[in-house]
């Protein structure tokens, strides 16, 4: 941008054309607004998070259908509450842990992009967790040159974005959902009341509504809750 300014110039003493001083000093004008607005934009970037949606993996059962899971392509709404997404691009994302050493970088598999809105006050992350597992989004590595390009900044933008990740699975031959059906007679015997008694692995003849997917995606294998059926026995007690 130096060059064509001193171009210009250099040109429009020879021409003695005065508009082109004009030019030569509206692009030498422009360098301190490309070399400063890429980093001035990125500082003053907040963002909020907002819905979710995502695509692969159909769960056989109703009440998962709005689950993620292992392998689907997540898309979260990012709206810029001060400065602008224009010119931004994803980097990476870093995982919040309980740990002195900081936010830890996703493993190998992580595809992650970001779509930014034309207006730049939203945008749409792109995410694909190839794992099952809890995790907590603490940043955000964001790339901007905008508005011309001349300087390329980046930041760790924070977020607060919890993405619990499900195990895919599917159900045993002859099993029907359990939206349709309990699964039988020993599913009906199952479970029945309040009083909880622990996890434990799953049985083809349990509802698969009692399956407790948090305890599921940590440990690989699906658990589902039980509980106490209430006694008929006449008793008392002291």
């Amino acid at each position: 941008m130096l060059a064509a300014a001193g171009l210009v110039y250099v040109f429009a003493t020879n021409s003695e054309v005065v508009w082109l001083y004009l030019v030569a000093g509206l692009i030498l004008a422009l360098l301190p607004v490309g070399l400063a607005g890429p980093p001035l934009g990125l500082r003053r970037l907040r963002l909020e998070v907002g819905e979710r949606r995502r695509e692969g993996f159909e769960p056989p059962l109703r009440q998962d259908r709005g689950g993620v899971f292992a392998g689907d392509r997540v898309s979260i709404r990012l709206r810029a509450a001060r400065g602008s997404l224009l010119g931004c691009q994803a980097g990476a994302i870093r995982f919040g842990l309980d740990r002195a050493d900081g936010p830890e970088a996703p493993g190998p598999g992580w595809n992650v992009g970001l779509e930014v809105d034309p207006s730049g006050r939203s945008a749409w992350l792109h995410l694909q967790p190839p794992r099952r597992g809890l995790y907590r989004i603490a940043l955000l590595d964001l790339r901007s040159g905008w508005p011309l390009g001349l300087l390329q900044a980046t930041r760790r933008v924070a977020l607060e974005a919890d993405l619990l990740v499900l195990p895919r699975y599917w159900l045993p031959p002859g099993e029907r959902p359990a939206d349709r059906t309990e699964g039988g007679e020993a599913a009906r015997r199952r479970g029945l009341g309040e009083d909880f008694v622990g996890l434990r692995e799953y049985q083809p003849s349990d509802p698969q509504r009692r399956i407790h997917w948090p305890t599921s995606a940590r440990t690989g294998a699906l658990m589902v809750v039980a509980t106490a059926a209430p006694s008929l026995d006449p008793a008392a007690y002291a």
